[in-house]
Formats: C-alpha cells, sequence, structure tokens
C-alpha cells in the first residue's frame, strides 16, 4: 500500500485454461472518495470487456 493510502498494488496468481500458472501485477487506485449518491451512480458500470483474439 502506498503510505498515501491511495494506491495498492500487487501481484496475482492463477491458472489459465490450460492448467499452467499465470502471473502477473495488479493494482487499485482511489479514483473519488465522495460515497453521496450521484458519485456511487457515476461509477456504477460494467467492466470494459477484452477484445477476443
Amino acid at each position: 500500500m502506498d503510505p498515501t493510502g491511495r494506491t495498492m498494488a500487487g501481484k496475482w496468481v492463477g491458472f489459465d485454461s490450460e492448467f499452467q500458472v499465470d502471473s502477473g501485477p495488479w493494482t487499485l487506485d482511489l479514483v473519488d472518495a465522495a460515497t453521496d449518491e450521484a458519485t456511487l451512480e457515476r461509477y456504477n458500470r460494467s467492466p470494459v470487456e477484452p477484445d477476443a483474439d
């Protein structure tokens, strides 16, 4: 966790569809500390689906 408490980072580990172990970095950033209804509605959306190759 960042000393300011606004960012966290780490590494994920899991299995892929062929049962090989994969890993990679992840980050979580605080975008907005507000919790009012308008702010929650602004961020209430589905994640973007990655393009299928």
